[in-house]
């Protein structure tokens, strides 16, 4: 994907970015938003590699994201195994 630097724009770092900050908000929804955040942190620090701004934006959704995913999943095996 190309991207003109000039007139660059990354909304998809900062979806990223709250995406991964709701997963650990709204914690019946964290598989959702994680993934979300998963995806938008991809797709952002993809633009900013191309010369769009927010890559730390991208990078920390992106964090957050599996973060969040890794933990829902550790407490859905602890609810599936002890619960």
């Amino acid at each position: 994907m190309i991207v003109d630097a000039t007139n660059a724009s990354n909304p998809r770092a900062t979806q990223a970015l709250v995406f991964g900050l709701l997963a650990f908000m709204f914690p019946p929804s964290a598989a959702l938003t994680a993934s979300f955040a998963i995806a938008c942190g991809i797709s952002g620090r993809a633009k900013a590699r191309a010369g769009a701004p927010n890559g730390r934006a991208a990078t920390i959704g992106l964090l957050l994201g599996v973060l969040a995913f890794v933990l829902f999943g550790v407490l859905l095996a602890a609810l599936v195994l002890f619960g």
